[in-house]
């Protein structure tokens, strides 16, 4: 499941007050530049310890508290993608399924998480959901393995159609 979220505005608003500014779409270096002005590197939980090491994960990353996403038709198309296409695809229909803003991340030039499994963070949470915002980059694919290995599907938020720059994808 994933691709190009037809469902999403394209511009979610995001405002960052700490900048005073929206950002406009798609990102480009100048404005993940100032994105990175006014985020922190990425932890990575091991068990019940936070640890950072950017060997394990290069990125940055930005509290909800920190940005704003003033489009009042976002969270709406949110939740029309979540209830479309999500739900079904997982197989969980009939069950109240609600995506929650966890972070805004950042990958810069040579930006990575090793291979990893989410944990839970909040009461009720089985997944994750990604968005990518319209961005100008190259590479970023995310590899997603089932839980016996024998499986693993790729995700590359736009880049071999093209359209990464162009529309938000999941």
């Amino acid at each position: 499941m994933g691709g190009e979220a037809e469902e999403l505005p394209g511009h979610p608003g995001l405002y960052i007050p700490q900048l005073a500014k929206l950002i406009p779409l798609p990102i480009s270096g100048e404005h993940a530049s100032e994105l990175i002005s006014v985020a922190r590197q990425a932890p990575y939980g091991l068990g019940m310890a936070t640890l950072m090491d950017t060997r394990v994960r290069d990125t940055f990353q930005l509290e909800p508290s920190q940005f704003e996403l003033r489009n009042p038709q976002w969270a709406v198309r949110i939740a029309e993608l979540v209830e479309k296409r999500v739900v079904p695809s997982l197989g969980c229909g009939g069950n109240a399924v609600e995506a929650r803003i966890y972070k805004l991340l950042l990958y810069a030039p040579g930006g990575h998480f090793k291979r990893h499994r989410d944990t839970e963070k909040a009461p009720g949470m089985f997944g994750t959901l990604i968005v990518q915002l319209p961005s100008e980059h190259t590479g970023g694919k995310l590899l997603v393995y089932d839980t016996d290995d024998t499986d693993k599907q790729e995700f590359d938020f736009g880049q071999s159609t093209g359209r990464a720059m162009f529309a938000s994808h999941f």
